[in-house]
């Protein structure tokens, strides 16, 4: 197996696990920086052909797109929440 191969899929894991802790931190600033980075290690290293670096590899997209389906849930509630907390905020302005 090549050093560089294996660099990239540690540093692939790495950039999923930071991405997972901003997003359970409700930090999205830099989660589309780091996704670009992770999806160009991805492009980089998707014809290698050993069985146990694509297992890994798999985990890593299940953890990416666990990760989405997480952010796009978050996102939803944030702009409901905001939605409602602007219509009380209006109909409190209202009613002085």
């Amino acid at each position: 197996m090549n050093s560089s191969f294996k660099n990239d899929l540690n540093q692939l894991e790495f950039l999923s696990k930071q991405i997972s802790d901003l997003i359970s931190n409700n930090s999205f600033e830099k989660i589309l920086e780091l996704d670009l980075e992770r999806r160009n290690i991805i492009n980089k290293i998707k014809h290698f052909h050993s069985s146990s670096y694509k297992n890994k590899i798999n985990n890593i997209i299940n953890i990416n797109n666990l990760s989405i389906e997480t952010t796009q849930l978050k996102m939803r509630h944030l702009v409901s929440s905001h939605s409602k907390f602007s219509k009380r905020f209006n109909f409190y302005s209202l009613t002085k």
